[in-house]
């Protein structure tokens, strides 16, 4: 009689899913806000969009949006 065994079952497998998201998550998150800041302090020096979009690594949209934020 064969063995079966199902890896995604497995309590240690689901431990480390689990612990590679969060640590996923959390860099992500990190990376988001970094770039944030980064457009931000580029804004306030005067840079344009597109400059500050090139800067910072977001999309033009998205530092619209911040710009939009930060002048209201």
């Amino acid at each position: 009689m064969p063995i079966t065994y199902d890896i995604e079952k497995d309590a240690l497998y689901k431990r480390g899913f689990e612990k590679g998201f969060e640590i996923g998550f959390k860099q992500g998150l990190k990376q988001g806000y970094e770039q944030v800041l980064s457009a931000l302090k580029c804004l306030k020096q005067g840079k344009t969009i597109k400059e500050t979009a090139k800067l910072s690594g977001l999309s033009e949209d998205k530092v619209t949006q911040i710009k939009e934020l930060i002048s209201s």
